[in-house]
């Protein structure tokens, strides 16, 4: 199984002509250092509070995301911002890790706004056969291929009815803040 990694932080979404800010909660990913797991094809989840893990409901059965930093798979990227980040994998089965919340308030169709995100790609995740297996064992394979996060917008929690902006490949294994603009049309 090929499995790419995605760390990141958010911070938040503004109106860029109005200067009206959209709060999102939990923008750094704060919480303790851990594995999301798959125990008896139920997920133990990792996500960090208000945020709602998504892949359970997309891709049942597959791990959700891990939070970071703490040497799970060998990866040991300090944060960009704050005590912790999320990692985020894409597998070769084209199922992915993600996750969601609801906004403070609406967004405004035809009103431009601006997201800040820090990205980058682990230089190191070996990821082991057993999904339940944090350390790099000796069957372990490292998956580190550039990936690219996609920003959704729908009606409900993890709703997808329209991608709102997407960067380019990651590939850079620094934190870098990409600025995304987007103007919802509804």
């Amino acid at each position: 199984m090929r499995v790419f990694t995605f760390l990141f932080c958010l911070f938040v979404l503004v109106d860029v002509f109005g200067q009206d800010t959209i709060h999102i909660n939990n923008p750094s990913l704060e919480d303790i250092p851990r594995v999301g797991e798959v125990i008896n094809r139920n997920l133990r989840s990792s996500i960090p509070i208000p945020w709602f893990d998504c892949g359970k409901i997309n891709f049942p059965g597959e791990t959700p995301p891990d939070v970071h930093p703490n040497g799970f798979f060998s990866v040991t990227k300090l944060p960009s911002h704050g005590r912790t980040y999320m990692g985020m994998v894409v597998r070769d089965n084209d199922s992915q890790e993600s996750i969601s919340q609801r906004l403070s308030s609406s967004l405004k169709s035809g009103k431009c706004y601006s997201f800040s995100v820090d990205l980058c790609k682990s230089g190191t995740y070996l990821s082991p056969f057993n999904p339940n297996d944090t350390t790099a064992n000796k069957d372990a394979k490292e998956y580190i291929e550039p990936i690219v996060l996609r920003i959704y917008g729908g009606t409900g929690m993890c709703g997808q009815a329209v991608v709102l902006a997407e960067t380019k490949p990651i590939e850079n294994t620094e934190w870098q803040r990409f600025e995304l603009e987007f103007t919802p049309n509804q």
